[in-house]
């Protein structure tokens, strides 16, 4: 089933991907440059906390072990 946007937003998610870009290949970097395997993922973890953190969100740590949840609100109620 094929979706289509009323609005097309390729431009501007476009833009937004070019503004966060280098980060993202830092971050990318990182984590390469330091190999965590199976549920021994602590530095990551706490990478992904951070980031989440500079964002503004209040992500919780330990789950399921090692795991990082955050919840990103929505401008409207209900579902996304």
């Amino acid at each position: 089933m094929a979706h289509t946007l009323v609005n097309d937003p390729g431009p501007e998610i476009a833009a937004l991907i070019r503004s966060v870009e280098a980060r993202l290949i830092e971050i990318r970097r990182d984590i390469h440059a330091h190999p965590e395997i199976g549920f021994d993922t602590v530095r990551t973890a706490a990478s992904v906390v951070r980031e989440l953190e500079a964002l503004g969100l209040s992500p919780k740590a330990g789950v399921g072990r090692t795991g990082v949840v955050a919840e990103i609100a929505g401008a409207a109620p209900g579902p996304a």
